[in-house]
């Protein structure tokens, strides 16, 4: 998987992802609205379900390993 820049093209709306705003790597998800979009934690206790600043890239969650 390789980091897509924001610029590039934008997350569908509520799907969580792995965001990095050049400093920090979290979950995320992305609310979009008409004309806004809303970047939002659902991983770090301390910024949980707030709206996140400088967010620059972003990709998709790596699939769940299988055991065999």
């Amino acid at each position: 998987m390789n980091w897509i820049s924001v610029k590039d093209k934008l997350p569908e709306n509520l799907d969580e992802i792995l965001f990095s705003d050049g400093r920090f790597v979290l979950m995320e998800y992305l609310l979009k609205n008409k004309d806004q979009e809303f970047w939002f934690s659902s991983t770090d206790q301390y910024i949980m379900d707030q709206y996140i600043h400088g967010v620059t890239h972003w990709m998709e969650l790596p699939k769940l390993p299988r055991e065999l």
